[in-house]
């Protein structure tokens, strides 16, 4: 059987494109593909009202690789190792702009120059549409996709271009002219493209604004340049209107509890000696969720990990969510990265996902048996350690309060009776978390347990004399209890205690998710329990922060 060109309607390239690039900010994305793929160091973006320019430094294109470029679904580009291959980006602006037009030009070569005509061709397929549908032509008169971008698609031959009237030295320029009023709100809306690009574009980190930028970025270089496999970081300038940034990955250390990044874990991912990719995570240094960054409004949820191939992301941040556990509670105090390193493991024409393989299989198994592993046992430990480092202050805290409330002349020998029992209880709270402190609270903790043992011993000996009516020596004691008062005095200053302002407060800290109903209920539970019992809002604060321990031991 023989296929000619009638067989492939021109309806095929508005159908492609509609599917491949629902988001008007994806031509954007592919436009900048082909500039990375030109080994482009620098590339500006500019976005006036009607028009979107895309420039970059690059090896620009020669006559022969320009004509290449006009061909529908066939690429020279080397999958895995270019960006775009699959030879459909150059129409991803079909339904964003009226006209196409890319100035090209290589060193000591000529310039080139390309124009495609959206408009014509929407128009020609709108009218073509209506007439079919109305009986007045058949499928067999339809214009093949051969014909309608022979008609619409102007390619001056090699030479034709004076180079007097061409606008950049070196590179490529692509100018998105008449933007569709319905499609470019977002590409108009600074925050919105910078936003976008930040996710898709494969950035440097910025130095200036996260701890660990240099050794994030120096990491990823050396496991790829181990691996023979090129890092792919660009310059990006955007400009929206008169606004303009230079963009970075989204990272900040901002978005962490007291601008405080922990430092970020490697993973690298293999399968039998298959190099297959790396992972990094900064972990929250607070128990709770990564915070959304807010710049100039450029409000953000870098909540968990993202799936990058060669700089650019595949998905979203919820790609991975469900590899933690239906709660998530440790993917949200984490921001990070999974990069694909793999040449074979190719993502899908949307970008949203991976391309179905056999090393995907094996890439996305390690992940689960592996990295989330590693990952979620870090935030675990870090959880108890911070844990057990606020019981440790809160005792210390208590410890103090009862060497402040010690008589050494008391004659009520139950006043003695209670601080032995509440000693006692704080011996007891740090015992359970003894194994659970960092390096530095364990010292902080044999050092407080032999002073409250003094303590504890000085008063036991104080109520013995009072049972037994002996008089005690009152210089010894009073010796006694200022040596333990300055050795408390080392120690840590004050119990940390959150301060709440409700048991909802507390809830949403710990992230129990409620409906409103149940909310509802818990405000009336809190107002006729914990609040009738606390007689301050001290206690009552204290009250919930014991809650908070009891709960996080279960």
């Amino acid at each position: 059987m023989k296929v000619d060109k009638f067989d492939i309607g021109a309806e095929i390239i508005s159908i492609l494109t509609k599917g491949m690039y629902p988001d008007p900010r994806d031509a954007v994305r592919e436009y900048i593909q082909n500039s990375i793929d030109a080994k482009s160091d620098n590339i500006e973006i500019k976005v006036r009202q009607n028009s979107v320019v895309i420039e970059d430094d690059g090896v620009g294109m020669n006559y022969r690789t320009l004509r290449k470029a006009i061909r529908v679904g066939v690429s020279d580009k080397t999958p895995g190792k270019d960006v775009g291959f699959m030879g459909i980006g150059l129409y991803s602006a079909f339904h964003l702009c009226d006209t196409l037009t890319i100035y090209t030009k290589q060193k000591d070569i000529l310039p080139q120059m390309l124009e495609i005509n959206f408009l014509g061709m929407r128009e020609l397929l709108k009218i073509q549409k209506t007439k079919r549908l109305s009986g007045e032509i058949k499928s067999e008169d339809l214009i093949d996709l051969q014909s309608l971008l022979s008609k619409f698609i102007v390619l001056p031959g090699e030479n034709e271009i004076e180079l007097e009237e061409f606008p950049i030295e070196q590179g490529t320029r692509v100018e998105l002219i008449g933007l569709n009023p319905i499609l470019d709100d977002l590409l108009n809306n600074f925050n919105d493209l910078y936003n976008y690009l930040q996710d898709v574009v494969p950035l440097h980190f910025n130095n200036e604004k996260f701890n660990w930028a240099k050794t994030i970025e120096n990491k990823i270089q050396d496991v790829c340049k181990r691996h023979n496999v090129k890092f792919e970081v660009v310059n990006l300038k955007l400009q929206v209107g008169s606004k303009i940034e230079n963009l970075f990955r989204p990272y900040t250390n901002d978005i962490f509890t007291n601008n405080t990044p922990l430092e970020p874990h490697f993973e690298e991912i293999s399968d039998k000696g298959v190099f297959l990719g790396l992972a990094w995570g900064c972990l929250n240094s607070g128990r709770e969720r990564i915070l959304n960054s807010g710049k100039d409004n450029l409000n953000r949820n870098l909540r968990g990990f993202i799936l990058k191939k060669q700089g650019f992301s595949i998905g979203d941040r919820q790609y991975f969510s469900s590899y933690f556990g239906g709660s998530n509670t440790y993917y949200h105090r984490y921001t990070g990265e999974i990069i694909i390193i793999n040449e074979n493991i190719l993502p899908n024409a949307a970008r949203n996902d991976i391309e179905t393989s056999d090393l995907k299989k094996l890439f996305l198994y390690q992940i689960q048996a592996k990295v989330v592993p590693a990952y979620t046992a870090i935030a675990y430990k870090f959880q108890e350690q911070n844990i057990a480092s606020e019981v440790l202050s809160r005792e210390i805290g208590s410890l103090k309060r009862i060497l402040g409330e010690y008589n050494p002349y008391e004659d009520n020998f139950n006043v003695f009776i209670n601080q032995i029992k509440e000693i006692d209880e704080s011996l007891k709270s740090l015992k359970k978390k003894e194994k659970k402190f960092s390096p530095d609270d364990k010292k902080e903790y044999d050092n407080i347990k032999l002073i409250a043992e003094k303590l504890r011993k000085e008063i036991s000996q104080k109520f013995e004399e009072i049972k037994t009516k002996k008089k005690s020596s009152k210089k010894v004691s009073n010796d006694t209890t200022v040596g333990l008062a300055k050795e408390l005095g080392n120690i840590k200053s004050e119990a940390l205690l959150r301060e709440y302002d409700s048991l909802q407060d507390l809830m949403n800290d710990l992230e129990i998710i409620c409906d409103d109903s149940t909310k509802k209920f818990i405000e009336l539970l809190d107002e006729y329990g914990l609040k009738s019992v606390a007689t301050t809002k001290s206690e009552y604060i204290e009250l919930l922060n014991k809650l908070r321990e009891d709960f996080e031991n279960e």
